[in-house]
């Protein structure tokens, strides 16, 4: 009922299951998973879209004003329904079909169509579009994300503020642009395995990779790469919106410290020659390491002063025994 007919009664009947019916507490929960993800343009004031005085007393939160809409940013939605999407998969199963029937086979029974004419089968059908949600209002208009999957890309597209309240049919207008959208994107870009895991040469040095990269490229061009604080990505082009959203793979240099290299069915005379220690090598780690040889003898310059102290403390401990002894020997000749 939320996902596809838009049932704004739901939507508030689910955060009050969710929130044990303390509006406030939802709205607070909103806020704070919207700042934890990075939607930095983001404020709810009510739980549906639609603003709390609109439930005539029927929703109430106390902390919130009643007539305040709901402000975010196409940015800042796009964060929101990727981390959805990627959290909660099974939504799909309920928003890719055109048609929903609910309570079936019950007197309660009920047929919706949905809003999402982008949808195959819609008036607007496009290949690989199985969601996501619509909405609109008079203020904001209408919008509506889609959301498509080719192969193993998948897009979101994201359509903001079409048209005008008055004219109900802006609920058609919406579909063409993101569907251009999408179209454009799955011509000029293509997701794929840019790079296999294991030791790579990136850039003239060699590292090596913690799992395969799978990267969005050009179409038709070769990817580059970019690697910074040991993390690996392809240099696209394109402008991330959220610094924890990325297509990027941990590497280290090839031969740091714990690196595991990668097993080859066989090793030439020239590759196990090239692969031993020489004295080049040594020379070079000597030169590069050198305060490393520092460290056991500023060990031993902390732990003098101890050593001495503890040494002069036993030293006088043993000449006040011997002197208590010797005093003793004393009395008893006496």
């Amino acid at each position: 009922m939320t996902a596809v007919p838009s049932s704004n009664a739901t939507t508030v009947m689910l955060a009050n299951y969710i929130s044990d019916n303390d509006p406030d507490v939802f709205l607070d929960m909103m806020n704070a998973k919207s700042q934890e993800l990075g939607m930095t343009n983001t404020y709810w004031s009510n739980a549906s879209g639609a603003a709390a005085r609109s439930f005539h007393g029927y929703y109430n939160p106390t902390r919130y004003n009643h007539d305040a809409a709901n402000q975010t940013t196409a940015r800042d939605l796009s964060i929101l329904v990727y981390h959805f999407l990627k959290n909660y998969p099974g939504i799909l199963e309920h928003t890719k079909h055109p048609v929903v029937t609910v309570k079936a086979g019950t007197p309660y029974e009920e047929t919706f169509e949905t809003y999402n004419y982008s949808l195959p089968g819609a008036k607007y059908g496009v290949e690989g579009v199985d969601g996501l949600k619509t909405g609109s209002s008079p203020r904001g208009a209408f919008n509506y994300i889609a959301t498509a999957k080719r192969g193993e890309q998948r897009l979101i597209s994201l359509i903001m503020g079409v048209g005008d309240w008055s004219d109900q049919d802006g609920e058609y207008y919406r579909h063409p642009f993101g569907n251009a959208l999408l179209e454009k994107a799955y011509a000029d870009y293509d997701y794929k395995k840019a790079l296999t895991a294991g030791t790579q040469t990136i850039n003239g040095q060699s590292y090596h990779l913690s799992s395969d990269l799978y990267a969005t490229v050009p179409r038709g061009q070769e990817p580059t790469y970019i690697v910074e604080n040991n993390q690996l990505r392809v240099n696209n082009g394109l402008e991330t919106v959220s610094p924890l959203i990325s297509d990027s793979v941990a590497v280290e240099p090839a031969g740091a410290e714990g690196t595991k290299p990668v097993a080859t069915e066989a090793q030439t005379s020239s590759e196990q020659e090239s692969a031993a220690p020489n004295s080049t090598d040594w020379k070079s780690l000597v030169s590069t390491y050198w305060y490393l040889f520092l460290i056991p003898i500023v060990l031993v310059l902390i732990a003098l002063p101890f050593i001495l102290a503890v040494r002069k403390s036993k030293k006088r401990r043993e000449d006040r025994e011997k002197y208590a002894t010797s005093r003793s020997r004393r009395r008893r000749r006496r």
